[in-house]
């Protein structure tokens, strides 16, 4: 449990920051662990996200330009995706914040974009439970059972390699998608 808790705290807290891999990975990884690894590793995820969710609102509301800037230099972070959080959050505030995590649009983004505007920091994390857990518990759970169920005979080498191999898939798309 203790290494999940350290590896899910570190990781969503830095994605929520300026790293660029999900902590849905470390989920994945740590299922093969066991449940209460990926249990620790999943809501360590959620509050260093909450962490790091309000310090980026913290720069977006003391530097915005400058935190702008930075994000701009986070792989698959353009100006058009600050652009399309902007407007999002311009027509529909807190639901854009709620559901754009969920579209793969990176949380950072919001974090800095609602504290430019001195939206509420309460509320923002509030939504931020579920705008970011969803997401890690439906990762949590599906490589559990994966793990317990369809791969139970596999060995934790076979698992670790299916799990690198559907990453590296995974983000090989993720980033030709988001280059355009």
């Amino acid at each position: 449990m203790g290494l999940g808790l350290i590896i899910g705290a570190v990781w969503g807290f830095a994605e929520a920051t300026l790293f660029f891999i999900v902590p849905d990975v470390a989920m994945t990884y740590l299922a093969i662990l066991g449940r209460e690894a990926a249990w620790a590793g999943c809501v360590a995820a959620i509050v260093g996200a909450l962490v790091g969710g309000a310090l980026m609102y913290r720069w977006g509301a003391h530097a915005p330009e400058r935190a702008q800037r930075t994000l701009l230099r986070v792989p698959a972070i353009h100006d058009g995706e600050l652009s399309r959080v902007q407007e999002g959050i311009e027509r529909s505030s807190f639901a854009a914040v709620f559901l754009g995590p969920l579209t793969g649009t990176p949380y950072k983004i919001y974090a800095v974009e609602v504290g430019r505007r001195g939206l509420s920091l309460p509320l923002f994390l509030l939504l931020s439970v579920p705008a970011r857990g969803i997401r890690f518990v439906a990762a949590t759970l599906l490589s559990l059972w994966l793990a317990d169920g369809p791969l139970a005979s596999w060995g934790p080498t076979a698992l670790v390699a299916l799990v690198t191999g559907f990453w590296i898939v995974f983000y090989l798309a993720y980033f030709r998608l988001k280059r355009g």
